[in-house]
């Protein structure tokens, strides 16, 4: 499971070296720091990954400096291929049998996992993967690649693909996972779910009027009244430019018009400062709750939610509106 593609050509290398050789020779050659597998290791310690060779009866042929330090094994032997001595090599099968995923790999000869090692500030994330080597293919190449960092960016990335830039709140594709997730979880249990739609009302005056950096301030802002009402275990995106959306895990009609009620309340309560004086904007919302029946997905619930929302914007806006199968057309 090494990251690059260099990372894998030189798996493949110490596999071919491992496996063409006897393993007497291979071992000699790593100790002594000769031949092609030596400088596999050598290419390994390049990158940062850590080696160990287990030999078919268990004992441990070689490791690398990198390895040592991946396992916690300071202060034996270091250099970079050294063959271990017995009680040194028991050790090493030691740490190496503390790590379950570890012993699995050793004993299996192949396949890989992502693990954790170390504790508190040292820990780390590490990808391991092994493969056999030898005439007798008993033999095992261990090799660990420290992904701390790349771990961490990746979680970066993906936390920033699911986020609203500008609010910070759950964007659109992400609000559809959770809204999916929490619409499957309503139909398995039989409890209600509620969404609402909410949209500021004539939000392009305040920006033709005010600029957009007053906008952007206000989409912010009107983020903590939606705050002061919504529950840790709600849901909340941004959905579109000035329009957001509310997923309420159990929660019935009337407790999600309540909710909606609060919201558009503390919305139209509000009032930003700005250099012209300040800025005060309303909502309109609509609501829908169910559980869902056969074939309704998250889809169905926002266009009930967003059919009543236009109800609420034809009444003269500042309104809240539960989705009325009679008024809206049908289902």
């Amino acid at each position: 499971m090494i990251h690059s593609a260099a990372g894998y050509a030189i798996l493949g290398f110490l596999a071919a070296c491992l496996g063409g050789a006897a393993f007497g020779l291979g071992r000699a050659c790593l100790a002594a720091g000769r031949g092609p597998e030596a400088a596999g290791a050598r290419a390994l310690e390049a990158l940062g990954a850590g080696m160990v060779v287990v030999g078919p009866r268990g004992r441990v042929a070689s490791i690398n400096a990198e390895a040592r330090i991946l396992l916690g094994l300071l202060g034996g032997p270091s250099a970079g291929g050294e063959a271990p001595a017995a009680a040194d090599s028991l050790r090493i099968m030691s740490a190496l049998r503390g790590v379950p995923e570890l012993a699995t790999l050793v004993v299996a000869g192949e396949g890989g996992a992502e693990i954790e090692l170390g504790e508190g500030t040292g820990q780390r994330r590490i990808e391991a993967r092994a493969l056999r080597f030898g005439r007798s293919g008993r033999g095992v190449v261990l090799i660990l690649e420290d992904i701390t960092e790349s771990a961490a960016l990746l979680a970066e990335l993906s936390a920033l693909a699911s986020k609203d830039a500008l609010t910070g709140l759950c964007n659109r594709r992400r609000f559809d996972e959770l809204g999916g997730r929490d619409i499957e979880l309503s139909r398995r249990s039989g409890k209600s779910v509620g969404v609402l739609m909410v949209d500021l009302d004539l939000f392009k005056r305040v920006n033709d009027e005010y600029g957009h950096a007053v906008g952007d301030e206000l989409l912010k802002a009107v983020c903590l009244a939606f705050r002061e009402v919504l529950r840790s275990t709600d849901v909340l995106a941004r959905y579109g430019g000035e329009e957001f959306a509310v997923l309420l895990p159990d929660s019935g009609a009337q407790d999600s018009v309540s909710v909606a009620e609060r919201i558009r309340g503390r919305i139209e309560g509000f009032s930003l400062p700005c250099s012209g004086g300040s800025v005060r904007i309303t909502a309109s919302l609509g609501v829908y709750s169910g559980v869902p029946a056969p074939g309704e997905d998250l889809a169905v619930f926002l266009k009930r939610a967003d059919e009543a929302l236009y109800r609420s914007k034809a009444m003269g806006r500042n309104k809240v509106s539960y989705w009325d199968p009679i008024r809206q057309g049908g289902a």
